[in-house]
Formats: structure tokens, sequence, C-alpha cells
């Protein structure tokens, strides 16, 4: 379904629409982690879930575990020009949901989880490589490139302690390049699975880290 796209060059807008594909999709059909581990704390964070037989996926930052289950934040609501809202959600596997009553709001059963070890997990409100439209994305930091204030010079920087310096003049910064977990429909699998890619951004509005608690 991606083959015309170069490997960075994703385009999201072609991945959204799967949920008829995946209208059967059982829960548990792929593999996933049967219990959460303390030690993903703080690690950015894909999860890919069932709501009411669409497969979604959210991409975040581990902030603790709940019995089999993952608890991720994750930004939103950034369209507003104003700080992003971080959402809480709680992702179990389907056989917690079978023998536990879960009492929060946001609680899904998890299909699959990826995890990367990297805590630079960062939200921003911009265009994504190829896209229309300003969104909300959550991804992982790899680099950005940004107009030095004084040298008027382009500077690329891996740095992200920089990257964040620059949340209150996202006008100067010209790209970002980031990872995040994306969706694809495996037709030889007849399932939904996970794609970890590397794309990037420009347009860029706002942005901040996604916090740790």
């Amino acid at each position: 379904m991606m083959s015309h796209h170069h490997k960075n060059e994703v385009n999201i807008r072609e991945l959204e629409d799967t949920s008829l594909q995946t209208e059967g999709f059982l829960i548990g059909a792929a593999a996933y982690n049967s219990s959460c581990n303390l030690s993903d704390n703080d690690k950015g964070v894909g999860v890919l879930y069932q709501q009411q037989g669409a497969v979604k996926i959210h991409n975040g930052r581990i902030i603790g575990c709940d019995g089999q289950g993952y608890i991720v934040r994750h930004c939103s609501d950034a369209s507003k020009g104003s700080p992003f809202k971080y959402d809480k959600f709680y992702f179990y596997n389907e056989k917690y949901f079978h023998t536990h009553s879960i009492q929060h709001a946001h609680a899904h059963a998890f299909i699959n989880i990826g995890i990367r070890d990297n805590k630079h997990v960062f939200c921003y409100y911009g265009k994504e490589k190829n896209a229309k439209n300003l969104h909300t994305h959550n991804g992982v930091f790899h680099s950005f490139s940004y107009k030095d204030p004084i040298t008027k010079k382009s500077v690329t920087s891996s740095d992200f302690t920089t990257f964040l310096s620059f949340r209150m003049t996202p006008h100067l910064v010209n790209s970002i390049v980031y990872y995040h977990y994306i969706q694809e429909y495996d037709n030889k699998k007849h399932q939904t699975v996970f794609k970890y890619v590397k794309t990037s951004a420009d347009h860029i509005k706002h942005y901040g880290e996604v916090p740790h608690k």
C-alpha cells in the first residue's frame, strides 16, 4: 500500500482508513505483551488497540503500569494555539478485561504494543510531510533544523534540549524529523500491524515534551 512512497515519506492520510478492512479483526489475534514492565516507564510507545470494531493507534509516553496494562500519556487539542492538552489512556490485554472490571473511561484492550527506549517523546502541531492540513502529532525526537536568530543561517541539530528551547519561537523552526508508530494493513497476514517510521514535518506552530507524570 506504500510501495510508491520512499521510506521516509509516509502519508498518514492513506493509513487512516483501515477500519473497514479490520472490522472483523479479533483482539488478541496479533501478538501482544502479557504484562506491563515498570522498566518501560518514560519510554516512547505506540499502542495498537480496538475501539468499536475499528483498529486505532496511539503514540505517547508510558507513565506507569496498571495491572496487566500500560498507562500512556499523549497530547491532543493543540489546534487552538493554546498549550497542549495531555490525555491519559489505559491499555490492557484482552485477558485482563475478562477477569477484572475496568473503571477507567479511557480503557482499551490493546492488540499490540511497541516500545522504544527513547525518552525524547514530544508532540507538535504542524504539517507532517506531504500532508495538506495541520494536525497534532506525537513522536520521538530525532533532529530539527532552525534559523539561527543571530546569523540568520539554517542550522541542523539533534540536541533535544536545544529543540525544546525553541518551544516559544516555533516560527524559527524550519523542520523536525522524528519517529513514530503507524498502523498498516498486512494483506498476507490479513491483519493490522505496527510499523515504526521516520518522517519529517514543517509549518510547525507549537510543540512540547510529553510530561513524565
